[in-house]
């Protein structure tokens, strides 16, 4: 078989710059006939289905080490875009801290592909079923716009994403920057009693390898009194962009758990998680399962407790 003279004309110019200026100076030189491309698995299945077309330059990442690594800085870990799917997850440190994010990795697509895909390129699809792990852990974005670098949490970015009508970002995501769970998002452990709760659960049309469904992720510590603080909760799944649930949030924390306060929680949740009906689900059951799944983990934990 041999490979057609369209083909081999509509094959791209690849470039590699080894800093984030040099990549936006070429994102400057090229404009719309350029991209940035990390891992590549989100951009193929765009370019392979006609949704875009691909441009007349690719722009990798792939040798800018800032965004390719792993680091741990006073109360954060900071993760490059440029990290994969697979090299995040047998990170021992993240294994330990964020167990709920580990297990939203495992559940994306093959092992061949988060052998490839980056955890910015999942964030940047704005659908990535990472995202609501990533919420929960209170995640913040580091970028540059050309000119500075500028940090903005994932929830704010995502809100601005849906509710303005961004399509694109033009600026370069640098790293994902998450709170360490005893310093940050709580006080310090040992000033702390009761447990740290987190869960992440993935529901999709067959058990693997498949779109999801829905998507809901939480994070929070129960006190020895059953008092509840520092709960987030966070929903996606399917094409629908991934939220925080701010009044489930509300509704938690300050308050003591009891039956009644659960069966408030499933009703807020129903009412708050925007979602869609297609021909696989309707909105309702989306709604319904996100409710559900978390209030039944929570019943769990209380129940064996």
């Amino acid at each position: 078989m041999t490979v057609s003279e369209e083909f081999v004309a509509k094959a791209p110019s690849v470039w590699e710059p080894d800093s984030v200026e040099a990549a936006w100076q070429l994102l400057q030189t090229w404009g719309s006939a350029s991209q940035l491309v990390a891992g590549g698995t989100w951009l193929r299945t765009q370019w392979e289905s006609g949704v875009s077309a691909m441009p007349q330059h690719l722009i990798s990442l792939a040798i800018i080490s800032e965004m390719n690594q792993i680091q741990q800085q006073e109360n954060y870990f900071v993760i490059g875009a440029g990290v994969t799917l697979f090299n995040c997850k047998k990170n021992a440190l993240l294994r330990d801290e964020y167990p709920h994010l580990i297990q939203a990795l495992q559940d994306i697509a093959a092992p061949s592909i988060r052998n490839m895909a980056t955890l910015g390129g999942n964030i940047l699809t704005v659908v990535g079923d990472a995202i609501p792990a990533l919420l929960v852990i209170g995640a913040e974005l580091t970028w540059f716009d050309g000119n500075i670098r500028i940090t903005e949490s994932l929830t704010s970015w995502l809100i601005a994403r849906t509710e303005e009508r961004v399509e694109t970002d033009k600026r370069i995501l640098i790293s994902i920057r998450l709170p360490l769970a005893a310093t940050k998002f709580y006080e310090a452990e040992k000033q702390m009693s009761g447990k740290c709760l987190t869960f992440y659960h993935k529901v999709g049309r067959r058990e693997a390898f498949t779109p999801s469904l829905i998507t809901v992720a939480y994070q929070g510590r129960v006190m020895a009194n059953r008092d509840l603080v520092g709960f987030r909760f966070a929903v996606g799944g399917g094409a629908a962009s991934a939220m925080r649930l701010t009044h489930a949030e509300n509704l938690m924390n300050g308050n003591r758990y009891s039956t009644a306060l659960l069966q408030k929680l499933q009703h807020t949740i129903r009412e708050q998680v925007i979602t869609y009906s297609d021909a696989f689900a309707s909105a309702q059951y989306r709604r319904n399962t996100a409710a559900n799944l978390i209030s039944a983990e929570l019943w769990k934990v209380f129940t064996c407790r």
